[in-house]
């Protein structure tokens, strides 16, 4: 079982050779990417009567803020949109889709997008994102996506929110955060059998996962001290049972 999403000269396409629950939300075959010709996108002051700094908001509710190449593949007669700069805003679930050619900048709603995928123009890292609807459908206002981590008989993937914090400076003692920040939290799921899980914070019920492979699964953590609560740590284990399948 793999995942294949290459670049072949002026064009990438998705394949996945199992999974079909996966991959008819993935899909999007001969998307052509002109990469090489396109251009690249890049406190207690009041105490003493002096007035205090402006409050600032740190952060973005943009998954990035930065333009990405990417491709939107809509529920809608499953249309493809091809060739655009792409980025998503988390908290008004909407993707902001700007035309090479004239830079006009629409936004479309998350429910409509069964998927969508972005590729750095310098790294040429590719991230796909599917709608957790499309997996959890018994949970109602449910908005947002999962970024696919590993692909395999045990898929790997990740939710981001965003959230509004405000500040809690203390201007008499001159203590906290003066601004206010929106803060990103990432959360991970296996899906298994188009059943969506939380990945268990415990190494007992996190072993439970693999189930007959268990004891080989503890034995590559122990022996690579891998962290399961960081993202890379979960992507090693996902990865090394993923590439140790049907063996």
């Amino acid at each position: 079982m793999f995942f294949v999403f290459g670049i072949l000269t002026c064009a990438f396409e998705y394949s996945f050779a199992q999974h079909e629950s996966v991959q008819k939300i993935v899909r999007a075959t001969n998307i052509q990417e002109m990469f090489r010709n396109r251009p690249n996108f890049v406190g207690g002051n009041s105490i003493y009567g002096i007035a205090e700094t402006p409050k600032w908001v740190e952060g973005t509710y943009f998954l990035d803020p930065n333009w990405k190449r990417g491709s939107i593949f809509l529920y809608e007669n499953d249309e493809l949109l091809i060739d655009y700069f792409i980025r998503y805003q988390i908290d008004e679930n909407q993707i902001e889709v700007m035309a090479f050619e004239d830079g006009r900048v629409v936004k479309i709603n998350g429910d409509k997008v069964k998927s969508f995928v972005s590729v750095d123009s310098v790294t040429k890292a590719k991230r796909i994102f599917m709608n957790q609807a499309n997996f959890r459908k018994d949970e109602d206002n449910l908005v947002g996506f999962f970024e696919l981590l590993v692909e395999g008989d045990i898929t790997l993937v990740k939710l981001t929110t965003a959230i509004y914090r405000n500040s809690n400076y203390n201007t008499a003692l001159m203590m906290g955060e003066k601004n206010d920040r929106i803060v990103k939290r990432d959360t991970f799921y296996f899906i298994s059998n188009d059943v969506v899980t939380l990945i268990p914070s415990k190494m007992k019920d996190f072993l439970e996962i693999f189930e007959d492979r268990k004891s080989e699964i503890r034995k590559f953590i122990n022996r690579y001290n891998v962290n399961i609560k960081e993202e890379l740590g979960l992507i090693r284990v996902f990865n090394f049972y993923k590439q140790r399948e049907g063996a």
